[in-house]
């Protein structure tokens, strides 16, 4: 590294004004300190005792005799030393998550709503139909195969009804059990669900193509469901081509840690065609048979409980959002609340467009009457009266503001940082102090590097100009 230097000698006292620690390199009587180091440390003293003069205040008098019992707690501890500190909300969080407790802030807790704890009666309620979710890549036969079960058994199909599009629709298979099967866009929605901490879906089927095999969304589909821990079902699409070859598929699930039955796992696999209809029974049945080793019981006698699929604003109705219904009854007239935004039911209808009177767990439904358009995953929850309702919505905006003002505190702090790392970078590059023997020199350099050579001094040569007539 090539380096000039200017040579400066400065007074004798130096030593005491910059304290430098040497290094050794190629010559180990140089060594050098930045001056930004310099200035941190002296930055990092001067915070040290400020810190320690705030503490100092309320720091137990030292030298006094304090009197400790066999046993005493950790609360009068603090009190008989006389340790005054106070953690914030999360510093004291953190503590209680470290002894693996579940800390709950008590502030604002009354101005809040939360899903109802589950009856210790829970196995004397009905059992509710199971709530499905269909995932798999892209053409692999997803809307295929939900047409196909749309189409064939409907809830309550009447004839010259207008079918509409509510994200989710229930059907009767033939032992006289219903399936609810969600139909939303996939992968996302699933996952927008299980951020929002909704467990609506009961099952995940995993449509796998039989002439295409296990492919990337295939495998991001099962770790969704794997992460939920939610039951799978492998349901291999387009069995009726030529070119199809299940048993290469169950093979190829083995890497995503899907063990199906055929190969000694706990999976089931069903082979179907959605195009010709074939396999569908059979599929459904083992819905029906997983449901029922889930016992999805569900009080029917609480406030509702549900979950937000979708949410839109139809022309001339106002705002509307479709839901599964998971616990309690929905009925006209309800007060409920979902995320930042409550509703008066006006008015419940299904997928063909039919009025209802209720709805029970386990069943979709689109609900009118929101002040706003709730958000999918949503969790739904009944109030008594339209005051509770506003009083929880003001609160969740109060708290969502308070929690996005923080974050851009935080991130403004992260730049800040960034900056100030920026600026000590370039100070250490632009200026460094080397101690050589006994001087010091001021050396400029262009680089990190803190490899150091040593100035080479050249011999003067004194010359004389002579003119020659």
């Amino acid at each position: 590294m090539s380096a000039t230097a200017e040579v400066s000698e400065l007074p004798n006292n130096y030593d005491s004004v910059v304290d430098m620690k040497p290094q050794s390199y190629r010559d180990e009587s140089i060594s050098f300190e930045s001056e930004a180091d310099i200035d941190e440390k002296n930055l990092k003293k001067k915070s040290i005792k400020r810190r320690l003069s705030l503490l100092s205040k309320n720091s137990p008098v030292p030298g006094k005799k304090i009197s400790i019992p066999l046993s005493i707690s950790v609360d009068s501890l603090a009190k008989l030393i006389g340790i005054k500190q106070v953690l914030s909300n999360e510093e004291a969080k953190k503590v209680a998550k470290s002894f693996k407790l579940v800390p709950i802030s008590n502030e604002g807790k009354d101005d809040d709503i939360f899903p109802r704890q589950i009856s210790e009666k829970i196995a004397s309620y009905p059992i509710r139909p199971p709530v499905v979710t269909i995932m798999g890549h892209v053409d692999h036969g997803k809307t295929t195969l939900l047409d196909s079960l749309r189409n064939s058994k409907i809830v309550n199909t009447e004839f010259g009804g207008i079918t509409q599009h509510i994200g989710a629709f229930s059907v009767k298979v033939d032992d006289g059990n219903v399936i609810t099967f969600l139909d939303t866009p996939g992968h996302s929605a699933f996952s927008a669900m299980r951020q929002r901490g909704a467990n609506v879906t009961d099952i995940a089927v995993i449509v796998v193509a039989a002439d295409d095999g296990v492919m990337p969304q295939t495998k991001e589909a099962i770790k969704h469901a794997l992460d939920a821990e939610v039951p799978i079902i492998i349901a291999i699409t387009k069995c009726d081509k030529h070119n199809s070859d299940p048993e290469k598929i169950k093979t190829q699930l083995l890497e995503c840690e899907i063990h199906v039955e055929d190969l000694g796992g706990d999976i089931q696999v069903v082979e179907i065609s959605a195009a010709k209809r074939t396999g569908l029974d059979l599929l459904t049945e083992n819905i029906t048979a997983l449901a029922e080793l889930l016992e999805l019981h569900a009080e029917n006698d609480i406030p509702v409980e549900a979950t937000i699929i979708e949410s839109k604003i139809a022309k001339g109705k106002g705002n509307e959002a479709s839901l599964v219904v998971l616990r309690g009854c929905l009925r006209p007239g309800d007060i409920i609340v979902a995320g930042s935004t409550w509703s008066k039911v006006r008015s419940i209808s299904d997928e063909s467009g039919k009025m209802l009177k209720e709805v029970m767990p386990g069943f979709p439904a689109l609900v009118s009457g929101w002040k706003e358009l709730p958000t999918g995953g949503d969790i739904v929850l009944g109030v008594n009266n339209e005051s509770e309702a506003k009083r929880v919505v003001s609160y969740r905006i109060k708290t969502s503001k308070e929690v996005d003002v923080a974050s851009e505190i935080e991130s403004f702090n992260m730049s800040r940082i960034e900056v100030n790392d920026k600026k000590s970078a370039d100070k250490l590059v632009k200026k460094r102090i080397v101690r050589k023997g006994g001087k010091i020199f001021k050396q400029v350099i262009g680089t990190t590097d803190l490899t150091i050579e040593r100035k080479t001094e050249e011999p003067e040569i004194k010359t004389l100009p002579i003119i020659l007539k």
